[in-house]
């Protein structure tokens, strides 16, 4: 058996990718823009499905952006990666593939 390898340059790409871009454009049924259930108007990013997953960018501390994702129920926290893997089905060398093209795509 053999394994395909991902390098930490494509890894970094994928992570910086604008995933909600990314999933308005190759999976538009899974989030909408809507008003936060527990913050009084404040608008966001969420899940269709998951109504306590949210979607936002963060500034890590080496100035990098980074697209995450947040389910508010069970406190699980993860970048587009993990995202891609966990609600949309794709393979981890799969997820960074399609993050990074995109990325590359929007440059």
């Amino acid at each position: 058996m053999s394994y395909e390898r991902v390098g930490d340059t494509l890894k970094k790409k994928a992570k910086q990718a604008d995933l909600i871009s990314y999933l308005r454009a190759r999976h538009p049924r899974s989030v909408k823009f809507s008003g936060h259930p527990d913050k009084p108007n404040f608008v966001c990013w969420r899940s269709v499905e998951h109504d306590s997953l949210t979607f936002y960018k963060k500034e890590e501390t080496d100035g990098t952006t980074i697209y995450k994702y947040t389910r508010h129920s069970t406190d699980e926290t993860d970048d587009g990666i993990g995202y891609l893997i966990q609600y949309e089905g794709y393979s981890f060398v799969n997820a960074i593939k399609a993050l990074a093209a995109f990325a590359d795509a929007q440059e």
